[in-house]
């Protein structure tokens, strides 16, 4: 694939520091998968999760969800800046989560073909 090595690092980084931050004991891991066109990099953690209600909020700035008010650090600007990061690769970002269980965000990368020459 081709993309910012930088940005990319970096929406890795916000979604393994979330991931760490909203598990307060239990589990964070990263996986991949790859489809014919795309790869796909999964950060499951086994921490608070979310409600349904505040999932559709969680990529706007400044959004904090109610559970983790007051408890945790942070301004609110971090899954905003990965899904900027992701949507200038096109790429998208998808959440699933459930309250009290965890949480699981993926990238989906665009692979692209790469031509060798001998």
């Amino acid at each position: 694939m081709r993309g910012n090595r930088d940005y990319l690092l970096q929406l890795l980084f916000i979604l393994i520091e979330n991931g760490f931050k909203y598990t307060p004991s239990g589990q964070v891991r990263l996986s991949a998968v790859q489809s014919e066109s795309h790869v796909g990099l999964t950060v499951s953690d086994t921490g608070i999760g979310l409600t349904p209600e505040e999932v559709p909020h969680i990529f706007q700035r400044f959004y904090r969800a109610d559970v983790s008010r007051g408890q945790t650090s942070g301004t609110g600007l971090g899954l905003s800046i990965a899904k900027w990061i992701a949507d200038m690769h096109d790429s998208r970002l998808e959440v699933r989560s459930k309250l009290g269980e965890g949480s699981a965000f993926t990238v989906w990368l665009p692979i692209t073909a790469v031509q060798y020459s001998d």
